[in-house]
């Protein structure tokens, strides 16, 4: 129970300090500046988990905060009930009615939890910040990166020839990133580079979607079924199978006790199973780093999209989706920009001796544990898969 407990603190909190600005994105930096994550953290929010229902206090000046989650419950049954306590000038208390029966209310509200943080919360609150960079028009319309982006002209010089259009013109527009049903309860976030010619709003969800359905197949190699116009079948990509293993990689290393011979006896059990490898998607969020396609090339950015992108969009992807754990798929211009271009605070390095590096940050403020691995496309040894699970076992082991 105090698991659970725990987890309930955890997003409680997220969605009071995400969700307590509903206007500009300038607006909501301030509400950063005025209320820092550490000043809620100052601020016991309780839990009491009861045969009869949950209580809920929260501190008064933050409980604003929560309107829009406690709407979207209610529609899912729950009752909230404010409760006249003591100390009512200082916090509010609800009592919170189970519509589930005791034996199941429990683990209903974690669920509905998990899907309000997954599909409403944090697309709501990434669609606002892309309207607000111009990616998105007042009709919830997609804008061409290579015309709304504000660095398009620097980004795109002299590659004309390069710009989607006619009816590529899709892979030009903004990709949500995917967010797992269950991703807030590890924070599990993997940067990929770009898309390989393609893009649109759900784009990441559609792929995603289809490579899970490979990999339940027992595929490690993912094709999507595509030939080329000669009639020559894709090869496919290790790409899809391995965030699923790395995730499942993480994840093992938190849940691991302090012998770590177990943790890896699991996880070399587990990644033997087609349907446990798909299902890790539901436990990470995955996005680019880059976020424009150009033709050709493999779809590789430029310099400079290597440059702007990131400082632009990404950092502000990462501020919102909060990880614990960042996966980075490759140690050269994806790891380096990030490090250089999109982490706002101090690098430390605390294992970049082998092919998987371990780092450790803050980003606006909140503790970061990254690990950076060779690209699939670059080196796909099963051996990295442990030492993905070796590098978080350490980082929670440092940083608990």
């Amino acid at each position: 129970m105090s698991d659970v407990k725990e987890n309930f603190q955890k997003v409680i909190k997220s969605i009071i300090y995400e969700n307590a600005i509903n206007s500009t994105f300038e607006a909501r930096q301030n509400y950063y500046k005025l209320f820092p994550e550490t000043e809620i953290d100052e601020f016991p929010i309780f839990f009491t988990l009861s045969q009869t229902g949950i209580n809920l206090e929260v501190p008064k000046k933050f409980a604003f905060g929560l309107n829009h989650f406690i709407e979207y419950m209610k529609k899912q049954g729950w009752s909230f009930n404010r409760q006249n306590v003591i100390d009512f000038e200082l916090s509010e208390t609800y009592g919170v009615i189970q519509p589930h029966g005791v034996e199941s209310g429990h683990k209903q509200w974690e669920i509905d939890l998990a899907k309000y943080q997954s599909s409403i919360n944090l697309p709501f609150l990434l669609e606002k910040m892309y309207y607000e960079s111009g990616f998105i028009t007042d009709t919830g319309e997609p804008v061409s990166l290579y015309k709304g982006c504000k660095f398009a002209d620097k980004c795109w010089a002299g590659i004309d020839e390069r710009k989607p259009d006619n009816e590529e013109v899709k892979w030009s527009y903004l990709s949500f990133p995917w967010i797992g049903e269950k991703y807030y309860k590890n924070k599990i976030l993997i940067l990929g580079i770009n898309t390989y010619e393609g893009g649109g709003f759900e784009y990441n969800t559609q792929i995603i979607t289809e490579a899970r359905a490979e990999l339940e197949e027992g595929k490690k190699r993912i094709n999507f079924g595509y030939v080329f116009p000669d009639g020559k079948k894709y090869a496919g990509t290790f790409l899809w199978h391995r965030i699923a293993c790395y995730t499942m990689a993480i994840r093992e290393a938190i849940y691991c006790d302090s012998d770590d011979i177990y943790g890896v006896l699991n996880l070399e059990d587990k990644i033997k199973d087609n349907r446990k490898i798909a299902a890790e998607y539901e436990n990470n969020s995955f996005l680019n780093h880059v976020k424009c396609s150009p033709k050709r090339d493999r779809s590789n950015p430029t310099t400079s999209m290597w440059k702007n992108c990131g400082a632009h969009v990404l950092k502000h992807e990462i501020e919102l989706l909060t990880p614990d754990y960042l996966l980075v798929l490759g140690v050269g211009d994806n790891i380096n920009y990030l490090k250089n271009n999109v982490l706002d605070g101090d690098i430390s390095e605390i294992n970049v001796n082998s092919d998987a590096k371990l780092y450790y940050t803050k980003h606006f403020k909140k503790p970061l544990k990254v690990i950076a691995v060779p690209h699939p496309s670059n080196s796909i040894k099963e051996s990295l898969i442990l030492d993905v699970f070796e590098l978080a076992l350490q980082a929670k082991r440092i940083y608990m």
